[in-house]
């Protein structure tokens, strides 16, 4: 008696009459997984930092001192104030306006490195007040500086800015 074989694609071997071999699985393929490189941040150690230096600072417009205090300046994030009050009103307006009625004091000082011996500085004030009210129900004025600068002596700095404002920087 003659058997006819036949191979199939799927890996069998099969005769006419019945199953009699199958032929192993071929083995898995591992293909690696691609991942991307890892990012590495090193931040930059303490002591590779600005030192910290305290500065003493009067912000102020007319004769009128805004805020008078002592900060600590080091790198990279500012050191700031900000205050936000309400202020009285003489009546003449609608309530609701009144209770709007605020002054806003702003100050901000950083300190990043740079060439520049002792570091780069950068300074923001900002004052904001109502207007004056008499026919005005609304309103502000706003006067601002904003200076970068270099301190490498140390000594007192003055920055004077429009409508008399003024900021004087001391380091302790």
């Amino acid at each position: 008696m003659r058997k006819s074989f036949l191979v199939l694609a799927v890996g069998m071997v099969a005769s006419s009459n019945s199953l009699f071999a199958q032929a192993p699985a071929a083995p898995a393929v591992e293909r690696p997984v691609r991942t991307p490189p890892p990012i590495t941040v090193v931040p930059p150690s303490r002591r590779d930092l600005l030192p910290v230096i305290p500065v003493l600072v009067e912000f102020s417009a007319g004769s009128a001192t805004l805020w008078r205090g002592e900060l600590n300046i080091g790198e990279g994030t500012p050191a700031r104030v900000s205050i936000s009050e309400p202020m009285p009103t003489d009546g003449t307006c609608e309530r609701a306006y009144q209770d709007r009625t605020t002054r806003q004091i702003e100050f901000s000082l950083a300190r990043t490195r740079s060439n520049i011996e002792g570091g780069l500085f950068q300074l923001t004030a900002r004052y904001v007040r109502p207007a004056d009210e008499g026919d005005n129900c609304g309103g502000s004025r706003t006067v601002s500086i904003e200076q970068r600068f270099n301190w490498p002596d140390g000594k007192r700095k003055t920055f004077d800015g429009d409508g008399g404002l003024k900021v004087v920087l001391s380091r302790k």
